[in-house]
Formats: C-alpha cells, structure tokens, sequence
C-alpha cells in the first residue's frame, strides 16, 4: 500500500470518529435549544392565562388563540402552588396513534382566593419533525464537507509528494559506473532538501569507494 494511500486512510477514519463524536455531542445541544424555546412559550400563555384568571370572573377557551390543547379548572377551594414541565404521550383516537406532547401542569390560587389548575400541551411532532430536518441536513453537510476535505489532503498530499518521487525515479536509474554525479532534483521542502543531500552525499561515497576498489582490482591482475 502506498504512502498517500494509507496516510489518506487514516485521515478519513479519524475524521469520521471525530464527526461522529461531534454529531453525538452536537444532537443533546440542539435538543435543548428547541425544549428551552418550547418551555419558554408554556411559560408565557402558563403567565396571560393566570392574568386572565386574576382579572376576569370567567375563562374563555385558550384553544383557538394558543393553537393547542389548554385545560382550565377553577376550583372552589384554594390549592398549594405547584408547577411540573414534563413529556408525556396522549392517544388521540381521532388520528389513531399516540401522539407526544410537552406538559405543562399549574396548581395556585387566586387572589380572591380560588383554585385552578392549569394543563398546556404542547404537540412535539413539528419541533421533533424540524430538529431532525436540521440534523439531517448539518450531517448531510458535514459528510460533504468531510469528503470534500479528505480529496482536498489527498490532492495536496500528491503534489507535496511530487519530489519524492521524483527521487525515487531518479535513484532507480541511477548507474554507478556513470562518470556523472548523481544529481537529485531541487525542492524546496526541508526535508526532502536533506533528504536529497544525504543522498547526493552517499552515492558520490559510494562511486567514490566504487572506483578505488576497481583501481586496486586491476592494479593486482597479473
């Protein structure tokens, strides 16, 4: 296996791992960001709703105005304030299939005295539904541009290499017995600078040695 090859694979096996780590990291952080802004707009109709109940002898239907289902039940007796957020899963036999909502259940009392409870679900399907939209898609990005990274260090890599190569071809048609010093092309990375001069070194070492002993075996021929 080449080189190139193999450096390539490596780098496309530990990019992977870190984009699949970061993909996992990164699912938890946008989760959030959609149950927080969900969270957020309970809070606020949980907030019109307990004005409307201070300020008003009635409760009018929430449903039609907040777009989902909104429980309301003023009671005679005065509760103890207690407040839960949760998910939790409703059958609508209408649809025939369970469907999941986050909860938001309110228990207080009035100023002039009365309990109420308060119940919001909010449906999850559109938030879960665009999440996974925008998953999908930064994962879609994130491979496309992973892949497109991995061509672009294999493209470089190649050109990089160039002079090594180029050696390479060089040393293979090299002939000691050629008078003319081995000459390795020029580049301008450090490396293959030393590389080439160590080279350039040990051949004219080695032409040189080559030369005395041939001198010396013709020298004691009879």
């Amino acid at each position: 296996m080449k080189l190139l090859t193999r450096t390539t694979r490596y780098y496309l096996i530990f990019s992977s791992v870190v984009l699949l780590v970061g993909g996992l990291a990164f699912y938890p952080i946008l989760h959030n960001i959609f149950y927080r802004q969900i969270d957020e707009n309970l809070h606020d109709e949980k907030l019109i709703i307990i004005e409307t109940i201070e300020q008003s002898d009635s409760v009018p239907d929430f449903r039609p105005v907040f777009g989902h289902e909104i429980e309301v039940t003023i009671l005679n007796t005065p509760r103890k304030k207690k407040e839960t957020i949760r998910d939790t899963t409703i059958y609508l036999s209408e649809k025939g299939a369970f469907v999941r909502y986050r909860n938001l259940w309110i228990e207080n009392t009035s100023l002039e005295g009365k309990g109420y409870i308060i119940n919001l679900f909010k449906p999850l399907r559109e938030a879960e539904t665009l999440l996974t939209e925008i998953y999908l898609a930064i994962g879609g990005m994130f491979i496309a541009l992973l892949l497109m990274l991995v061509l672009v260090n294999y493209i470089i890599s190649r050109g990089v290499w160039i002079p090594f190569y180029r050696t390479l071809g060089t040393l293979r048609n090299y002939n000691i017995n050629d008078e003319t010093p081995l000459k390795l092309t020029e580049s301008k990375i450090r490396e293959f600078i030393n590389l080439n001069r160590a080279l350039e070194k040990m051949s004219k070492k080695i032409r040189e040695d080559y030369v005395s002993l041939k001198e010396f075996n013709e020298k004691c021929r009879p």
